[in-house]
């Protein structure tokens, strides 16, 4: 039995999908930070402590009661777990990045991990930061990595935000409100898309297990800047481009041309704003949601197409509401995935986080790029991509299944999606 004193708050739904998830098969969200003049051991360890002393989920483990998770405060509680690892060389951080995605969390708590791949006398570094995903979104994570770079480079910060009720849906999505009706209509509409697809959208088994491999790519900040130009006139965003972009080399690489079928890919989206209060930036947690779209394809696949097609699937599903009936009813969604296990989410997906606001520099602390990865599994996507932009440039940090894509062939589909990309600016 729990005691209410050490609860922090009940997890929302899409947290608590993932706490379901991530039990069963490896799901989190790991951050590396390249850098150069970074402090040694014992003053990303005064960091660490720091930062767990700012934020009550850092605190935390989960812990169910009844159908419902909570965040409990530990007590005692651990410190975040930090690990030095040797840097031989520039890609030493990769095998540890790979192994962190690839590991399911503890939800016994702490909710995040740390690794430090330096070498003493030399001046770039990587720290990696493995987060449960229950805690984490692209808010949150922008708050924890420019948090933890200010304490590492001895920057003064503010006062944490005081934690405020827990936000609901807004009103037409609340008890009472002809819920259950949306609820139907909802079911209604997935199982109908379900069956058109089945019948004639791209056919992507399941492969046998869920081992995930990394790899990334960042355009130049002159290409990046002119792409959000022509995808701003085009009237698209830059989500959507990234998008249809990533179903587009997943499509001409392992399925050739496919008149007249249909393609299915992920978007998640920031509930933030949306939701009752309205989630501050400055609140860790998981506040986003996830749209499920299928779209159709031409003779060969052209991107600006796709991309259109993909924004007439969005503008729909928010029309019907979509972002918060999948939002709350995730965690059913994703339980039926393990249990028929016969199909899959879609064949490419993006989180587009949009501008990484980050410093270039932390005291003496410098920050030259950041890579984010999310855990896949053999029920996702083919080819996932956490996207934002840093600096000036976009990057996308993608995930793939070794199962069912070798590194040859996931270097030639981002390739291909750079070059696409630099050809769409021109």
């Amino acid at each position: 039995m729990i005691s209410r004193s050490s609860i922090v708050r009940k997890l929302n739904d899409m947290e608590a999908a993932f706490t379901w998830s991530n039990a069963r098969l490896p799901l989190c969200v790991v951050c590396v930070l390249h850098l150069e003049n970074a402090p040694g051991t014992d003053e990303w360890a005064d960091a660490l402590q720091q930062l767990q002393e700012r934020h009550p989920l850092l605190r935390c483990g989960i812990v169910e009661s009844g159908s419902r998770s909570y965040f409990e405060t530990l007590d005692p509680v651990p410190p975040i777990s930090f690990t030095t690892v040797d840097r031989q060389h520039a890609e030493s951080w990769q095998p540890t990045a790979t192994d962190a995605v690839n590991t399911s969390f503890d939800a016994g708590g702490p909710l995040m991990r740390c690794w430090l791949v330096n070498r003493p006398g030399e001046q770039e570094s990587e720290l990696i930061i493995c987060f449960h995903h229950a805690i984490i979104d692209g808010a949150s994570a922008r708050l924890i990595l420019h948090e933890i770079l200010s304490l590492a480079g001895g920057v003064s910060l503010p006062e944490p935000e005081v934690p405020v009720e827990p936000p609901r849906f807004p009103a037409p999505y609340r008890r009472g409100t002809g819920l259950l009706k949306k609820m139907l209509h909802f079911a209604a509409f997935q199982l109908k898309d379900e069956w058109r697809y089945r019948s004639g959208g791209l056919a992507n088994p399941v492969p046998k297990n869920s081992k995930n491999a990394i790899i990334s790519l960042r355009l130049e900040a002159d290409v990046s800047r002119r792409l959000s130009v022509k995808a701003g006139r085009a009237g698209q965003s830059l989500n959507t481009i990234l998008l249809a972009a990533i179903a587009a080399a997943v499509i001409r690489q392992r399925y050739g041309s496919d008149a007249g079928k249909l393609a299915r890919v992920l978007s998640f989206a920031d509930l933030r704003t949306a939701l009752e209060p309205s989630v501050s930036r400055q609140q860790m947690g998981c506040y986003i949601s996830m749209l499920r779209l299928s779209v159709p394809l031409t003779d060969e696949p052209d991107i600006w197409q796709l991309a259109r097609e993909i924004r007439r699937a969005m503008f729909q599903a928010s029309r019907r509401g979509d972002v918060f009936l999948m939002s709350m009813m995730s965690k059913r969604l994703v339980q039926l995935a393990f249990t028929l296990k016969n199909s899959r989410l879609g064949i490419g997906a993006i989180s587009f986080i949009g501008k990484l606001d980050l410093q270039e520099s932390y005291g003496p602390v410098n920050l030259r790029h950041v890579r984010a990865f999310i855990t896949n599994n053999q029920y996702g996507p083919e080819l996932s991509a956490f996207g934002k932009v840093l600096f000036g440039s976009i990057s996308l940090d993608f995930t793939y299944l070794t199962a069912e894509t070798t590194h040859e062939k996931a270097a030639e589909m981002v390739e291909e999606i750079r070059q696409q990309l630099v050809k769409l600016a021109e």
